[in-house]
C-alpha cells in the first residue's frame, strides 16, 4: 500500500503557522493581543508595506503616550501622598507633652471659699477678721503657696464669693502656665496688673469669673429719689446713673465711683442727677428710664430699666 506523505518543509511551515491555534497559544495571543495583532499583519496578511507600517507607528504612538501617562500618575502619587512619621511606621502614637501648672485656677473659678478651702487645703498665710473688720469690709484674702508660687484668693467674708485669684509675676507665658490659665476664656476673665511705676511691666494676672453681662438690680422711686437694689454677691464700682437718656441724646446724670455694695441699697436723690448744669425737678419732669452701668471684678456692665 502506498501511503502519502507531506513534505517535511510543508509538515514545519504549517505548525509554524498555526502555534495561536492551539491551547497555550490562544492563551499567549489573548495575553499580548496588541503585539499578536501586530505580528498577524506583518505574518499573515498581504497588505502592502506601507499600510502595515502606518498602523505600526500610530500603534507605537499610543504605547509611547500611554507609557508617558502612567509615569506622570505615578509622581503625582507620590507627591500627594503625605510623609510617613517616624511614630507611625513603628505603629506608637506621638504623645502630647502634659501640661505643667502649679495652681489648677479654671478649676477653683466658681468656687466659694469654703470649697477652695477644701480642694487647696489649709491656706499658708491667712487671718481670721475680727467683728470690727467684718464690719468695715466686705473684702478679705488668704494666700496659697506651692513651688515657689504664691495664689492669693479675695473673697467676700460675709457671703463668702470669691472675688478674685492673684498670681504674682512678670512673665506673661510663664504666670499663664503657672495658673493653667488662657488670656481668652468663656468661664473667667485674665487681667494682667501693670506696674505702677512703670506701665510697660506687669505684676502679675488676676482672674476672676466672668459674669453676665447686665447688672442684676432692681430700681424704685418716689418723688424725692430712686432706691438701686444690688442683689448681686459682687460689689458695683465706678457706677453712672441716667435718666431719660435718648439714642441720640443724653439725659440727667449722677455718678458714684464707690458704687453699690454686695447684696446692699444706694438712695439717689433726684437733686443730684445734673444735665448741663440743671438738676433734675421730678415735678416738672417725670422719669421714664434709669441706665446703669458700673463695673464688677474688671468688667464693664449696665443695664435699662423702665420706669413705670
Amino acid at each position: 500500500m502506498n501511503e502519502q506523505k507531506m513534505p517535511t518543509d510543508e509538515a514545519q511551515n504549517s505548525q509554524k503557522s498555526d502555534w495561536y491555534k492551539n491551547g497555550w497559544g490562544i492563551l499567549v495571543a489573548f495575553l499580548f493581543l496588541p503585539f499578536f495583532l501586530m505580528w498577524y499583519m506583518w505574518a499573515k496578511t498581504n497588505w502592502n508595506k506601507k499600510t502595515k507600517w502606518i498602523i505600526t507607528g500610530v500603534f507605537a504612538f499610543f504605547i509611547l503616550v500611554g507609557a508617558v501617562s502612567d509615569n506622570s500618575a505615578t509622581q503625582q502619587a507620590a507627591t500627594n501622598t503625605p510623609p510617613v512619621k517616624v511614630d507611625q511606621v513603628k505603629n506608637t502614637p506621638a504623645q502630647p507633652t502634659p501640661i505643667q501648672f502649679t495652681f489648677d485656677v479654671p478649676a477653683l473659678v466658681g468656687k466659694n471659699i469654703d470649697e477652695i478651702k477644701t480642694a487647696l487645703g489649709k491656706p499658708t498665710t491667712f487671718t481670721e477678721p475680727t467683728k470690727q473688720q467684718l464690719a468695715l469690709s466686705d473684702m478679705w484674702d488668704m494666700e496659697y503657696t506651692k513651688d515657689g508660687v504664691t495664689l492669693l484668693v479675695t473673697y467676700n467674708p460675709k457671703t463668702k464669693v470669691v472675688t478674685d485669684f492673684f498670681i504674682d509675676g512678670a512673665d506673661k507665658i510663664k504666670l499663664l502656665a503657672q495658673g493653667n490659665i488662657q488670656e481668652s476664656s468663656d468661664k473667667y476673665v485674665t487681667e494682667f496688673v501693670k506696674s505702677l511705676k512703670n506701665p510697660n511691666e506687669i505684676t502679675g494676672v488676676k482672674i476672676s469669673q466672668k459674669l453676665s453681662a447686665e447688672l442684676n438690680g432692681k430700681v424704685t422711686y418716689n418723688a424725692v429719689a430712686f432706691k438701686v437694689d444690688n442683689p448681686e454677691n459682687y460689689t458695683w464700682t465706678n457706677c453712672k446713673f441716667e435718666i431719660n437718656g435718648g439714642t441720640f441724646s443724653s439725659g440727667y446724670t449722677f455718678k458714684s465711683a464707690s458704687g453699690i455694695k454686695a447684696n446692699d441699697s444706694l438712695i439717689i436723690p433726684f437733686s443730684e442727677f445734673t444735665k448741663d448744669g440743671k438738676r433734675f425737678n421730678f415735678y416738672e419732669q417725670k422719669p421714664e428710664n434709669l441706665f446703669i452701668s458700673c463695673d464688677t471684678n474688671g468688667q464693664h456692665r449696665s443695664n435699662y430699666f423702665t420706669i413705670n
